[in-house]
C-alpha cells in the first residue's frame, strides 16, 4: 500500500465515521436487541424441532434454551436505543412466550434503565 492509498482510506473512513447513523441501522447495533433476537432464534429453533420424547425436549431446551435464559436473568443488556427498547417490550406482551415472571422482571429491569436513563437527561 502507498502513503497515497493511505491517505484516501484513512479519509475515508473519517468521514464514515462522522455521518450519523440512522436509528434503523442503530437499531442493529444494539446490545439489548441483538439479545432479544437470540433468545427468540432459540426459541423458534427448540419450538421447530420434532422432538419425538419429553427426554429429547428437555435436552434441546437445556443446549439452546438455558443458557439465553440465564443470560436473560443475570446479564440483560440494557437498551440504548428507542428500537433496542421496543425490541425489549415486545416479548412481554407475548402471549405464547411463556415467559416465567423472571424473565419478565429482567426485560422490565432492562426497559427502566434505559427510560430512567433518558428521563435523567
Amino acid at each position: 500500500m502507498n502513503r497515497r492509498n493511505l491517505l484516501t482510506g484513512a479519509g475515508t473512513v473519517t468521514l464514515a465515521a462522522a455521518l450519523p447513523i440512522p436509528e434503523a441501522v442503530a437499531a442493529t447495533l444494539d446490545p439489548a436487541s441483538a439479545f432479544v433476537r437470540r433468545y427468540l432464534a432459540a426459541h423458534a429453533y427448540v419450538d421447530g424441532r420434532h422432538h419425538e420424547t419429553d427426554e429429547e425436549l428437555h435436552q434441546d431446551c437445556a443446549e439452546f434454551l438455558d443458557p439465553v435464559y440465564e443470560e436473560l436473568i443475570d446479564a440483560m443488556p440494557v437498551p440504548t436505543t428507542d428500537a433496542g427498547l421496543y425490541d425489549v417490550i415486545r416479548p412481554m406482551n407475548w402471549q405464547d412466550m411463556s415467559m416465567n415472571p423472571d424473565g419478565i422482571e429482567a426485560l422490565a429491569a432492562a426497559a427502566l434503565t434505559y427510560i430512567d436513563g433518558r428521563v435523567e437527561k
